[in-house]
């Protein structure tokens, strides 16, 4: 974090960015296969929960960021305050956490075991949905300030709500899919929230805007959780001892996290020949179709 902060030229800037950006998606599928191991361990559902603080850290970071903007801090300071954070929380927590022997699958040697097309599967379930999120994040305002006119308060109200219902979706997503089931809760989020996202475009104004990324936060907020613990618990049941559930995890994740980079850029691509409004009914397109993927999570 310090090595960004610093930002001494853009060369700099950007192999720090490279390093920061590697350990954080190492570190991320590290949490998510540790995870993966407490649900097997505890034969109860977490994901969902670790996901919904995650998203929760967002909203806190963005706004500690905006403080931090505000009072004109400086990156390199930014970057020294919240690495010490980060520090503290991990060395403080680490007790809690489970040993390295719980966590680790011994894979029998022989030759390389190619990935099954289940994992790849629940991949593109992730990138569809990653896709409808990063638009979400990155059109969301422009749309609403540059189609609809909306002033700089209401034109950021899409995200909000966003934001709010992917955090409220993930801490109820491991009750809803206890009750439900796993695949129920991804038919039903494939609907509510590709459905309600064409449904916004088409209506066209600002109140059907703010409407339409309500109903996708509450549609996508359950789907990486779902998928990752999918990926884990086939991995473990079916795979034991030739695929480690932190392997499936990270081809399902590498998968998801590609439509976040490509997402955005192909939308704005798009928004250049047919209008941002009818651009974003491709990743709005892409959610709906989450619905028939669902059955992928019959087994979790």
């Amino acid at each position: 974090m310090p090595l960004v902060g610093l930002q001494l030229n853009l060369i700099w800037f950007c192999l720090a960015l490279f390093a920061f950006g590697f350990s954080q998606v190492t570190q991320d599928v590290a949490m998510n296969a540790h995870a993966v191991t407490v649900e097997d361990l505890a034969k109860k559902r977490y994901m969902g929960g670790f996901h919904a603080i995650w998203s929760l850290g967002a909203l806190i970071g963005g706004a500690i960021g905006g403080l931090f903007a505000q009072y004109k801090i400086s990156p390199f300071i930014q970057s020294l305050v919240m690495a010490a954070v980060v520090l503290t929380i991990s060395y403080v927590l680490r007790p809690f956490w489970l040993s390295a022997d719980i966590d680790r699958h011994e894979l029998q040697k022989g030759k390389r075991v190619k990935k099954p097309g289940i994992f790849w599967a629940l991949g593109v379930i992730g990138l569809f949905a990653s896709f409808g999120e990063g638009a979400a994040s990155d059109w969301g305002g422009v749309l609403a300030r540059n189609s609809y006119h909306a002033a700089p308060f209401l034109a950021a109200m899409p995200y909000i709500l966003f934001l709010t219902t992917m955090v409220a979706g993930r801490f109820s997503g491991d009750y809803l899919a206890d009750k439900f089931g796993a695949s129920r809760v991804l038919l039903w989020g494939g609907i509510i929230g590709g459905g309600g996202f064409i449904g916004g475009l088409l209506i066209g104004n600002i109140q059907s805007l703010i409407a339409a990324w309500f109903l996708l936060g509450i549609g996508v907020s359950t789907v990486i959780p779902l998928i990752y613990s999918a990926a884990g618990s086939i991995a473990i049941k079916r795979y034991s001892g030739t695929i480690a559930p932190s392997s499936a995890v990270a081809l399902v994740s590498g998968i998801s996290y590609s439509a976040l980079i490509a997402g955005p850029p192909f939308v704005g691509f798009l928004a250049d020949h047919i209008t941002l409004r009818w651009a974003l009914m491709v990743p709005a397109t892409l959610v709906l179709t989450l619905a028939l993927g669902s059955r992928l999570a019959s087994e979790v």
